[in-house]
């Protein structure tokens, strides 16, 4: 396995700052540089680990071995390069493959050339890497359209041929057949790098021209490349890099060749016959034919001429059609992969959307609602910070605000702001009236203090913000920042921010409106228990009243049937039937109702005693009375005849009887 040398240190280049391709921050399309560059800096630290792999390979080792090695060791060099790069890209919806990586037809920005060339040279541990890789990377167009032109026609159309693979300001100051003076302007340029990697990429793109221009009558036309020499630099000072490039001209050299060889066999004649050497008559002879020869060449050069100028004007007319063919099948090119990066976006977009849809339906807790849309908007959009304050009908104020990306400090000092409605100069407030997103911009210098003190306590100089509106009502606001990482804000956004911004609003009114319902239940349900209570309270009286009714009842039916007794009582007694005892239960109790039976089984003892008493006084004379009656009536009967035969007639009967 070869290892790659130490990460990118030298320039610092962890995180870029701008978009890689697609559009940028303000809508423009990226076309800064053609894949074709790209693929060149991949090539050649396809090369360099390629060599290194060889030399580290133990000797002897069979050629199939040696080249999977070579292969797996380029292909991890590959690979490390695709994760560094998506590591520095903050945005996913930007991150590559490596198929993507080797698209010729792709277009790219400055600072990715910048970061793909820096992580090539770190990989490949080539020094000089920036160089190599711009002699590599000569497009096979470029040797096609200028081999016809020669060398020095070339490198004085270097500016044309280099606009069709980059965007820049390349000056040609001036050309002779051997030597061409060329100056760099990169200050157009480097308006689209972010300021921190500026420097940076004058030097990789000073050294990448160098080679790649040096290269040219090799790529080119086969000879030793350029000698160069650097004039000027921008990376010291000045306005412009400028460089001296030159070469050997083959056609020159051979022609100088061709015309001493030719004066020198014009000496040596002249020389022969003016000492009559033997056969100088004969090479006089033949110089009288050298005006015939000459002008006979002379109409065969000019037929050659002709017919070559003929050639020529063909070559060009089809090497300007092939440019122009060219031309066209980069810019379809171009256009595809913009059409493909805003498909990918578009998707990427719908996606986030029906994340943060799902994220925001699992949750009915307003904080929770905001840290999860903060979240999104961080990690899927790209933003550094971002942050959402509520709206309060009732007091008439912003507050309550929610961070993502801050400090704890930042987070402390948000939780208490509170902005009022009425306060027209701040620019939340703004963005909360707003009915679409606001890029507010130099927020560090508004003339309002507040604002300022706000800005550069939150360290951003530019904010993007929406308002959080659902069916016309205005919830909330939310902003977001990169005064992190200090790079442009992408205007691209503000749409999705202001759709994403109405499903956190829809979000929050949805949890607003569930807790005013869940309150609602509460406050049934407290209703509910009160009235449940009192109405267990009320029939737990009811109860205890029923059962002392009940008992009241039972009680007043008990006294009745005690009334009862008594009035048997007194009816026995009128019947002469009267038992003392049926009136225990009753005498026993401790009322009234018991006393009055205790008297009347003392009244009715009383009476029947008395009673009895006479009945015996009554029986007494009764049977006296009888008595008298009945001696009398005896002997009356006695003394009848009747009774006297009545008399034997018993006694015969008895005889009768006892003689039976």
């Amino acid at each position: 396995m070869v290892d790659s040398p130490a990460d990118p240190a030298p320039l610092a280049l962890t995180r870029m700052l701008g978009r890689p391709f697609g559009t940028d921050e303000q809508g423009r399309p990226i076309d800064h540089g053609s894949g074709k560059l790209i693929v060149g800096a991949v090539e050649w630290l396809k090369h360099c680990v390629a060599a290194r792999a060889a030399a580290e390979a133990p000797p002897g080792l069979p050629a199939p071995e040696l080249a999977t090695r070579v292969e797996e060791a380029q292909d991890r060099a590959i690979e490390r390069l695709v994760v560094m790069l998506n590591a520095a890209i903050d945005d996913p919806r930007y991150w590559i493959t490596r198929d993507y990586l080797l698209n010729e037809r792709n277009r790219y920005s400055y600072e990715f050339r910048l970061f793909v060339a820096e992580y090539c040279r770190v990989i490949s541990g080539d020094t000089a890497f920036f160089q190599h890789a711009g002699a590599r990377a000569i497009p096979g167009a470029v040797s096609l359209l200028g081999r016809p032109l020669g060398i020095q026609r070339t490198y004085a159309v270097l500016p044309k041929f280099t606009a069709k693979f980059v965007r820049t300001d390349l000056r040609v100051v001036h050309t002779t057949p051997t030597s061409a003076v060329i100056r760099w302007y990169g200050a157009d340029q480097t308006e689209f790098v972010p300021p921190p990697h500026r420097d940076a990429y004058v030097r990789y793109a000073c050294a990448a021209y160098r080679g790649g221009y040096a290269a040219i009558p090799t790529h080119v036309f086969g000879l030793p490349g350029a000698a160069v020499e650097e004039l000027r630099c921008q990376s010291d000072g000045s306005d412009y890099c400028e460089w001296r490039f030159d070469w050997v001209n083959a056609d020159v050299a051979a022609g100088k060749w061709l015309l001493l060889g030719g004066g020198v066999a014009t000496v040596a004649l002249l020389g022969a016959v003016a000492a009559g050497l033997p056969g100088a008559a004969v090479l006089g002879f033949g110089g009288a034919l050298i005006p015939v020869g000459v002008a006979w060449h002379v109409r065969s050069t000019a037929r050659v001429g002709a017919h070559r100028d003929v050639l020529q004007k063909q070559l060009m007319e089809e090497r300007d059609l092939a440019e122009e063919e060219y031309d066209k099948s980069e810019q379809a090119n171009a256009n595809l992969q913009m059409a493909n990066v805003e498909l990918t976006q578009r998707i990427s977009e719908l996606t986030i959307l029906h994340e943060a849809a799902l994220t925001l339906s699992t949750t009915l807790e307003v904080d929770a609602i905001l840290d999860q849309a903060l979240t999104a908007v961080v990690r899927h959009l790209g933003f550094d910070r971002a942050l959402a304050m509520l709206g309060d009908d009732e007091q008439e104020v912003l507050h309550r605000c929610r961070a993502v990306g801050g400090t704890e400090e930042m987070a402390a000092r948000l939780d208490a702001l509170e902005l009022p409605y009425s306060l027209d100069v701040s620019q939340l407030v703004q963005a909360f009236h707003a009915k679409e997103p606001l890029l507010f911009e130099h927020v560090d210098q508004d003339p309002h203090e507040g604002n300022r003190n706000l800005a550069r306590a939150l360290g951003a100089s530019s904010f993007i913000a929406t308002p959080l509106i659902t069916k016309g009502r205005h919830v909330g606001v939310l902003a977001v920042d990169n005064g992190l990482t200090g790079r442009t804000l992408d205007r691209g956004s503000m749409s999705l921010l202001l759709t994403l911004g109405r499903q956190v609003a829809a979000a929050i009114e949805t949890a607003r409106l569930y807790a005013e319902v869940e309150a609602q239940n509460r406050n049934l349900e407290e209703r509910v228990a009160a009235r449940t209570a009192e109405l267990e309270t009320t029939t737990a009286d009811l109860g205890r009243e029923l059962a002392e009714r009940r008992r009241l009842r039972e009680r007043e039916l008990e006294y009745l049937a005690q009334v009862n007794r008594v009035v048997a009582a007194a009816g026995a007694v009128e019947a002469d039937a009267f038992d003392p005892r049926s009136l225990d239960e009753t005498a026993a109790r401790g009322d009234e109702l018991g006393q009055l039976a205790r008297t009347f089984q003392r009244m009715a003892g009383h009476m029947i005693e008395r009673e009895y008493r006479l009945k015996q006084e009554v029986l007494e004379l009764r049977i006296e009375i009888d008595s008298a009656r009945q001696a009398k009536q005896v002997a009356e009967i006695v003394d009848t005849e009747y009774f006297r035969e009545l008399r034997a007639q018993a006694r015969d009967l008895r005889r009768i009887v006892t003689k039976a």
